[in-house]
């Protein structure tokens, strides 16, 4: 599993299993955010930098209270550091919605050949519509839409994008596993991509 984020704290904190909890700085994973637990512990280990008042210290390094200190700040400030968490990990995903409305045929080709050139693919479909990931773009593709201006036939589509993905077509079944990260992130067509993480 994929760690998104850091917690540095003293005890550890059975939150999510996706967060890490550490003792010291040099146990933390520097791509993801951390957050310091302890007012006295952040202003030491950033003496420069902390603020009683600003809870985000430098870059992607934060600080809140300790349970004991300020509990109703703990609670508010861990809830919104797991969140923040969450949609750091998908900051830097591309998303395309290949338009049959507004691209050309010619353009849409040009976007599948890329789908094509890339490997690893992973893909779900959610009612009429694919996503695909790859190479960190999310293609998303409206089956209806491409058959209806562009009679391209879904079945064939879906057999050509399942050939792609080396037989990997996620379905809606897979909603349950990512349950809590779609509750914080509001949107389905980052599950490919959430897939991908799991397994890589």
């Amino acid at each position: 599993m994929k760690i998104i984020g850091n917690i540095l704290s003293d005890k550890q904190i059975e939150y999510d299993p996706r967060i890490k909890t550490v003792g010291t700085l040099d146990e933390i994973d520097p791509t993801v955010p951390t957050l310091i637990i302890g007012w006295e512990k952040a202003r030491d280990l950033f003496p420069e930098d902390f603020s009683s008042i600003e809870k985000n210290i430098k870059d992607e390094i934060f600080w809140t209270f300790k349970l004991i200190e300020k509990r109703n700040e703990y609670e508010i400030d861990l809830e919104t550091f797991i969140n923040y968490c969450f949609e750091y990990t998908v900051k830097n995903i591309e998303y395309i919605f290949i338009d049959p409305i507004q691209f050309r045929l010619k353009t849409i080709k040009k976007i599948i050949d890329k789908i094509k050139s890339i490997d690893n693919l992973v893909s779900f479909q959610h009612g009429d519509t694919l996503f695909i990931y790859g190479e960190g773009i999310i293609f998303g593709i409206d089956l209806h839409l491409l058959d209806f201006y562009f009679d391209i036939k879904k079945d064939k589509l879906k057999s050509k994008i399942k050939t792609l993905c080396k037989g990997t077509l996620l379905d809606d079944e897979i909603l349950i596993k990512y349950k809590d990260y779609l509750a914080r992130l509001d949107s389905i067509k980052y599950i490919p991509y959430l897939h991908h993480i799991e397994n890589e």
